[in-house]
């Protein structure tokens, strides 16, 4: 049999025999892991002072996008390129997060296969914060906003208009920020 339109029709055969394996109760019960895991993370991140700098109370190292209610969580930043987080819990972790515009973000998917990892996530993602946090404050001896920030000072920012090309999201989004 074929099923007409421009899409496979292996994602929804996937799904039914998914749920022919599981059953309703053994889906219930992965949902309701999977958004305990979530639960976790919005928990982690919200109340881990890193996340939350005294001394820049507006400015904040990495936050929650909106209320996740499924599965996918997106994170967002202030003070670092968040595309430089993204590369960082791969490079050190092999964590594959997915990159996101508008506004800059990235996002990873809880699922069954990693849904009771997240404990570890959390402690990667403290790590690579602190080393480009770390990074950061040491580039120019201060903070060293995202791009994009209207909160860098306007030596900062006069430096960057002059000195440094304009790059595009889509290119950061693509691993390509460093080179560019």
């Amino acid at each position: 049999a074929v099923l007409s339109g421009s899409r496979s029709g292996g994602p929804i055969a996937s799904a039914w025999a998914a749920m022919m394996i599981a059953g309703k109760s053994g889906y219930s019960s992965q949902s309701h892991q999977i958004q305990q895991s979530i639960s976790y993370i919005k928990q982690s991140i919200t109340s881990n002072p890193l996340y939350h700098p005294v001394d820049s109370p507006n400015t904040k190292p990495l936050y929650i996008l909106g209320n996740p209610q499924a599965s996918v969580i997106s994170l967002a930043s202030d003070m670092i390129n968040i595309f430089e987080l993204l590369d960082s819990m791969n490079r050190l972790f092999h964590w594959d997060l997915n990159a996101c515009q508008f506004p800059a973000c990235i996002h990873i998917c809880v699922t069954p296969m990693n849904m009771n990892m997240m404990n570890q996530f959390v402690i990667d993602l403290e790590v690579c914060m602190k080393e480009l946090l770390a990074s950061s404050r040491n580039a120019d001896g201060g903070v060293n906003h995202s791009e994009g920030n209207e909160k860098n000072s306007s030596q900062t920012q006069t430096k960057t208009k002059t000195s440094k090309k304009k790059q595009g999201d889509q290119a950061a989004i693509y691993g390509l920020a460093s080179s560019i």
